[in-house]
């Protein structure tokens, strides 16, 4: 998990009128980033129980997000605020039995690259 300093609060996130964000639309997830003062920057991942009814599946979800920008050390990056939200479709591959994270980490990769950039 990441630490608690390089989580966006979500609150601070969903403020519409205070912030100008880009917006990347993906398949599993839309992302939402705005610049920020920091030397770091900050994430954030918003799962509907509408989508997910299982709070143990938008647990383990938040968790595979959090690893990937953990593991791609993306926090080290200055200046960014990144929102995270799920989509609708996930459900289908998600609860799924035999579950294979790889196909959401690379489109999460993709997506943050694209942001990076």
């Amino acid at each position: 998990m990441l630490a608690k300093k390089f989580k966006l609060p979500i609150q601070e996130g969903l403020k519409k009128n205070q912030k100008v964000f880009n917006f990347l639309k993906g398949k599993y997830f839309n992302l939402k980033s705005s610049k920020n003062n920091l030397d770091y920057s900050r994430f954030s991942v918003v799962i509907s129980s509408k989508i997910i009814k299982k709070a143990f599946l938008r647990n383990k979800l938040k968790r595979i997000v959090f690893e990937t920008i953990k593991d791609k050390k993306l926090y080290l990056i200055p200046g960014e605020d990144i929102l995270t939200i799920t989509l609708p479709g996930i459900t289908k591959s998600f609860s799924t039995k035999p579950f294979s994270k790889k196909e959401f980490v690379e489109e999460l990769e993709i997506n943050l690259e694209k942001i990076f950039k």
